[in-house]
């Protein structure tokens, strides 16, 4: 599987599906707006993660105006071909929201817990995190249909890739937080990755750390000021 470097982030094209439950959809919104927004991307052309307008049939007007989502539709892009990873600014707040779960930021931001710029969340537990995404992140990915790990036992270094989150419209790399040892994963979202999208904060945690440094950490109100709520 080829793979090459745009803008300092390894592009490469998702896996084969071969189980029918784990099919991309033809085509799904991704953003309905990313003026002023960094994202990093898998695939082969940046253009190709989001398209900014475009038009739509009525009968796809009528289903974007009941998701809740103000303005028009967002041109329709073809899965395999948006590799949307992170969104960060302002422009995120517009994106469409998932129907499994709708969340308010920063209302539902637990304030114990400590965020990165790559929308995960982590909570202490004496020496040792849980980690997991944000609500933020599980909604820009869609419905999540796989998950890959790091192995219990494993080194991992804060900023760098250690895992995968692939949904039916995306691919993106899973960040470290924080330099440590694996020292548990949530095997139940592995063989259930909705979860993930029901409740991010809870049963659709990842992985556990057993830390030795921190990368750079936000508390609850700068992430929502990260995310433009």
């Amino acid at each position: 599987m080829g793979e090459h470097r745009t803008h300092g982030v390894t592009e490469r094209a998702p896996k084969e599906q071969t189980s029918p439950q784990t099919l991309r959809h033809p085509y799904r919104p991704v953003e309905a707006t990313l003026e002023s927004a960094a994202v990093r991307t898998h695939g082969a052309n940046r253009d190709d993660a989001v398209k900014l307008s475009g038009s739509a049939t009525e009968g796809e007007a009528t289903k974007y105006a009941d998701s809740g989502v103000r303005g028009a539709p967002p041109e329709r892009v073809a899965a395999p071909h948006a590799r949307m990873l992170v969104i960060d600014g302002p422009a995120g707040r517009r994106m469409p929201v998932s129907k499994r779960q709708q969340w308010s930021l920063p209302m539902s931001l637990p304030t114990d817990l400590k965020y990165t710029e790559e929308h995960e969340w982590l909570a202490e537990r004496g020496d040792v995190v849980r980690v997991g995404v944000t609500p933020y992140a599980a909604n820009a990915l869609g419905d999540i249909v796989y998950v890959d790990l790091p192995e219990v036992g494993k080194q991992i270094t804060a900023g760098e890739a250690c895992g995968e989150l692939e949904s039916t419209k995306s691919v993106s790399d899973l960040y470290a937080p924080a330099t440590g040892e694996v020292v548990a994963v949530n095997e139940a979202v592995v063989d259930d990755p909705s979860q993930i999208n029901d409740d991010p904060f809870g049963e659709g945690w990842l992985l556990e750390l057993r830390v030795s440094e921190y990368g750079k950490l936000l508390d609850a109100e700068q992430y929502a000021e990260l995310t433009g709520e």
